[in-house]
């Protein structure tokens, strides 16, 4: 069950619009990039930005159930952030 679930939001998908416009604008990118090394050096600028977003979502995630005393989810979404090498939230 996930955290959203328990807490009775919809199962519905949703699909998270600025994570979207970094995957559009990584594919823009490479449209733009020819050279191998350009293009290696755009994927992995572009890699990195999606990873840090990632670990932003989850560590503000898991700021908020702590700041709602919602301890077991808070440990869930750093177990998550430790999961992908994310830094811990302090």
């Amino acid at each position: 069950m996930t955290i959203l679930r328990k807490h009775g939001a919809s199962a519905t998908a949703h699909t998270d619009q600025a994570m979207q416009a970094l995957v559009t604008e990584t594919k823009k990118m490479l449209t733009i990039l020819k050279a191998d090394d350009l293009r290696d050096a755009g994927l992995i600028a572009s890699a990195q930005k999606l990873e840090h977003y990632e670990i932003a979502a989850y560590g503000t995630a898991a700021a908020l159930a702590g700041q709602l005393d919602l301890r077991d989810e808070q440990k869930m979404l750093h177990l998550s952030l430790e999961k992908r090498g994310g830094p811990m939230p302090s």
